[in-house]
């Protein structure tokens, strides 16, 4: 599952996130004052999962490898932005624009999410 949100929660209390149940505000535009969640989850393990985040001019803005923290695979993985809390912050603010997320099993395509950040007035 590929998902664009604001934040997710342990509504059931079960000790996992349940998408798409759990996650709050879905969606594909976001305002600047919104925290931004990408997340990609999945009920086996994704071996070498890797993340790419792009701009509209193809700048890579965030990347994550989940080797970087000595894990060979994992059922999913999340990013937010545009927040200063939350288990999934990277303290990047996201600005006006148009975002690709990529995620990728090591160098395998796994699946791409386009999301828009506009300015709320």
């Amino acid at each position: 599952i590929l998902a664009t949100y604001n934040y997710i929660s342990d509504l059931n209390n079960n000790n996992n996130y349940d998408l798409p149940e759990e996650a709050v505000g879905i969606k594909e535009k976001f305002s600047t004052k919104e925290m931004i969640t990408v997340q990609i989850g999945s009920s086996k393990l994704i071996p070498n999962l890797n993340y790419k985040l792009a701009d509209r001019n193809g700048e890579i803005i965030d990347k994550f490898d989940i080797r970087e923290v000595s894990r060979d695979s994992a059922y999913g993985l999340s990013r937010s932005y545009n927040s200063d809390s939350g288990e999934f912050r990277t303290g990047i603010n996201l600005t006006l624009g148009n975002y690709a997320a990529f995620w990728y099993t090591g160098d395998e395509f796994l699946g791409k999410l386009e999301f828009e950040v506009y300015d709320e007035k």
